[in-house]
């Protein structure tokens, strides 16, 4: 808990914006990422905007309150557009929205959908509607943004998807679905499992790219994670058939492997690797904090299941 007030106060203290948003990032050093600390992201805001609601509520503390309600508020009044979509970046400089096709992360996209959560969050604190409409449109653009397939589209330009959005999509349908009651939702996010699954390599792995109608299966443990978190969540509402916990077996096989494993260095002992390059030609050679975190819940999260045991708030899925 107090590992938990320290990084509330950490966001509050250092990427806050008077405009209620908060910075991409603080860099301690030059890297070739120095320009995101003059911008917001709308995705990095809903995800802030959950973890502070869960913060108060676990601390009563009012600031944490207070700060989500402005994220929230410049999500809702300034990031989202009447289709429902988000603006992807805020340019701080420009003071200006702008959206480009290099990635999926700088398009409005359907991965948008997981801002719901914390949106949702606040309203089941708040009671104010603004918040469940807001998650409402996102999840309504959401659903549009799915394919007969049941793979939700990442590349508006080239028709092809990302497993890692992909993911993030389906979290946020089945957090809407599951507080909203909405079956179309949830029947929804299932369906971008189910897509997962069925186009697993015979050595698990799951697509990490769809694009020019071909799999490109070169890992990420992130998206691997994910997609065992979700793959659970289904099962144990009986939405995903059993016969697929095969599969999730394999990719649990490959996450256990990408463990860190190096009592002499601290620092990495233990968490969990990214995986390899877009282009697969090289394994990237960093332990990664949010893989490391999708990790742990996936495998603590296949534990309960097996256990017979398994429980996760919506409110919950980091």
């Amino acid at each position: 808990m107090e590992r938990a007030k320290l990084t509330g106060d950490w966001l509050l203290n250092t990427v806050h914006e008077s405009n209620g948003g908060f910075r991409c990032l603080y860099p301690l050093k030059a890297s070739p990422f120095d320009f995101k600390k003059e911008q917001m992201y709308a995705f990095d805001n809903g995800i802030i905007l959950n973890g502070l609601v869960n913060l108060y509520r676990a601390t009563k503390k009012e600031k944490y309150l207070v700060a989500a309600v402005t994220v929230a508020d410049w999500l809702v009044y300034f990031a989202q557009k009447p289709s429902g979509a988000f603006f992807p970046i805020y340019q701080i400089t420009e003071g200006r929205f702008f959206e480009s096709d290099k990635e999926w992360s700088m398009i409005s996209g359907s991965y948008h959908a997981k801002i719901a959560i914390g949106l949702l969050n606040l309203y089941d604190l708040s009671h104010k509607k603004k918040y469940l409409e807001s998650a409402v449109k996102i999840c309504d653009f959401a659903l549009s943004c799915q394919n007969a397939s049941g793979r939700y589209i990442s590349y508006l330009f080239r028709g092809g998807t990302n497993a890692h959005p992909h993911c993030y999509t389906a979290e946020g349908l089945w957090v809407a679905g599951s507080f909203l009651e909405r079956e179309d939702y949830l029947y929804s996010s299932n369906r971008g499992i189910q897509w997962l699954l069925n186009m697993q390599s015979k050595e698990g792995y799951i697509p990490r790219l769809f694009l020019d109608d071909k799999p490109v299966y070169n890992e990420r443990f992130d998206a691997l994670s994910q997609t065992v978190r979700l793959s659970v969540i289904h099962m144990s509402e009986k939405r995903l058939p059993l016969l697929f916990k095969d599969k999730i077996g394999l990719i649990l096989s490959l996450i256990l492997d990408c463990q860190a494993d190096n009592v002499n260095n601290k620092k990495i002992n233990g968490g969990f690797y990214f995986g390899k390059s877009s282009t697969g030609d090289k394994f990237i050679p960093h332990v990664n904090l949010w893989v490391t975190s999708f990790a742990i819940q996936a495998l603590e999260s296949y534990v309960d299941f097996c256990c017979g045991k398994f429980s996760l708030s919506p409110f919950l899925i980091v």
